[in-house]
């Protein structure tokens, strides 16, 4: 059997009933091997029937759509912006 869960921290294998874990982060893990899988590559990406309604080409079209955001990332769309088209200062604002 497979037990799948989802962490945001770190935890011992030798406390939890797991068999492996796939982390993003330094390869420093209690108790654990630590091998390295892939690098990430971090796009935006919107539903079809959004961009019907509201066809965007430029970064700075997403400064008042509603952006996602990851509770673990919340740098995420501030780097993005820094790296697709300068300063957004709705970075931060989201769902």
């Amino acid at each position: 059997m497979i037990n799948i869960a989802s962490r945001s921290q770190p935890f011992d294998f030798e406390e939890q009933n797991f068999d492996l874990a796939i982390h993003y982060g330094q390869p420093v893990w209690a108790h654990a091997t630590c091998s390295y899988l892939c690098s990430e590559i971090i796009v935006p990406v919107a539903s079809p029937a959004l961009l019907a309604l509201n066809p965007m080409k430029e970064p700075s079209e997403l400064e008042h759509k509603p952006l996602l955001h990851l509770a673990t990332r919340p740098k995420m769309w501030a780097q993005w912006f820094e790296s697709n088209g300068g300063e957004m200062k709705s970075a931060y604002r989201g769902n």
